[in-house]
């Protein structure tokens, strides 16, 4: 079933958290929405040419899945202090597994600098004009990078990792601050969702799995901006989350395609959530 919700309709709190379900139902396809007849019968064409798509792809594997987008998040090398301060690692990977890039496409150099130019340009940007960029193909895994460290890699099969620097908060801790890890994320998954839907406009990858992790590069504990602005220069750490940290993911790992961009918010805050757990 293909379900599709009609925009400009005031809608009380129970049908916003139906809206809601539905645009994240396991059981179907999000078609989109709509606000004319004419839009209404462009969507349904959409979703079903994507519908037969998927149907013809490999069956989902969360499992499969989720085991890519942990080994997109880096380790963090504890011997190398970097100039740029923390980085957020986001990883978007997407089922069913399949080419969704052909080698031509992403060997062409008009690609990479579209990228270049949405992710130092556009609404959500990483990438500070003020700094050259790097651009490496291996592998058919395609990395822009940063000397700040922001870094976008995309690969042949459509999973994105996007890492997005921390700003430092006010005192002389160096503690994560709260509000700067969620803005942070918040850049990641817009950026994320935008060139997933570059590269897959027809949805062929109907699932999704996002991981998010953080190289500390020194930071220690994790705090509020109210917190370090009322302790600048100390705080109490707790010594049992030394170390190295796994990358975090919601459970069940999956979720449908359409949650990236109906549901960001929320996913975003959940994010923050799991990794305060760490930090704190």
């Amino acid at each position: 079933m293909i379900a599709f919700v009609q925009e400009g309709v005031e809608q009380e709190r129970a049908q916003e958290e139906f809206v809601r379900e539905v645009k994240d139902w396991s059981g179907g396809l999000f078609g989109g929405d709509f606000r004319t007849a004419e839009e209404l019968r462009d969507a349904i064409t959409r979703a079903i040419h994507r519908f037969e798509l998927s149907a013809a792809a490999a069956p989902v594997d969360a499992g499969e899945m989720l085991a890519r987008a942990l080994e997109l998040i880096p380790t963090e090398n504890h011997n190398i202090i970097r100039r740029g301060g923390p980085l957020l690692h986001l990883a978007v990977v997407g089922g069913p597994a399949q080419t969704i890039l052909r080698p031509v496409e992403i060997e062409r150099p008009d690609f990479a600098r579209g990228l270049l130019r949405e992710a130092t340009y556009g609404d959500s940007a990483l990438f500070d004009p003020a700094h050259g960029s790097e651009s490496n193909l291996a592998g058919g895994t395609l990395k822009l990078s940063q000397e700040t460290g922001a870094t976008i890699v995309v690969d042949e099969r459509g999973s994105v990792r996007v890492s997005v620097p921390i700003a430092s908060g006010t005192g002389m801790v160096g503690a994560l601050i709260e509000e700067n890890v969620a803005d942070a994320l918040g850049r990641a998954l817009t950026q994320s969702a935008q060139i997933l839907a570059k590269i897959d406009e027809t949805e062929r990858l109907s699932r999704i799995v996002v991981a998010a992790g953080i190289s500390s590069n020194g930071a220690m504990g994790w705090r509020t901006r109210a917190e370090d602005a009322a302790s600048p220069n100390s705080m109490t750490m707790s010594m049992f989350h030394q170390g190295d940290r796994e990358p975090v993911h919601f459970q069940p790992p999956d979720r449908a395609r359409a949650a990236l961009s109906f549901d960001r918010e929320r996913m975003a805050e959940d994010l923050v959530a799991l990794l305060r757990r760490q930090w704190s």
